[in-house]
């Protein structure tokens, strides 16, 4: 994280905030933002961040690069972690034409993980939901616990 902030500093020009003396190092708010620090060192960076408008720049631009290396690095896991139950169906579809003798097996299981996926999903969950508010039915835990998430 230190080298990301270091290489953001180096790229952009230097405006009119300028780093002090008291200024903090890289290290040291890259550990503030990932909540490595002691209390009291916590509040030491605090006090400075408060009257340091450079380090608050510093602050925000570091957080806004964390976050865009983040997103990046979690879409493919996400896709893949999101659609497992399509993936496990896609498997079992292409299965179904390798192993001919249990076509039907596998055709059967790809079916039924196919529509696992589709009953699993954000949407289908938010529409069962809907569907049974405007019924006036109480929601069942599973999906009051599994939306919270």
């Amino acid at each position: 994280m230190e080298k990301l902030i270091q290489e953001y500093l180096r790229s952009k020009a230097k405006g009119e905030l300028t780093r002090t003396k008291d200024c903090l190092l890289e290290r040291d708010l890259a550990d503030y933002i990932e909540v490595k620090l002691p209390t009291e060192k916590r509040d030491k960076i605090e006090a400075h961040l408060a009257k340091c408008l450079f380090c608050q720049n510093l602050l925000v631009t570091t957080k806004e690069i964390l976050t865009k290396h983040a997103t990046k690095a979690n879409i493919w896991r996400d896709i893949v972690v999101k659609n497992k139950w399509l993936w496990f169906s896609l498997i079992g579809f292409t299965l179904s034409f390798i192993f001919p003798r249990y076509f039907l097996q596998f055709l059967l299981a790809a079916f039924l993980l196919g529509l696992k996926w589709v009953f699993s999903g954000e949407g289908t969950r938010n529409l069962v939901m809907i569907i049974r508010t405007l019924r006036g039915q109480e929601m069942p835990s599973e999906f009051t616990e599994s939306y919270k998430k």
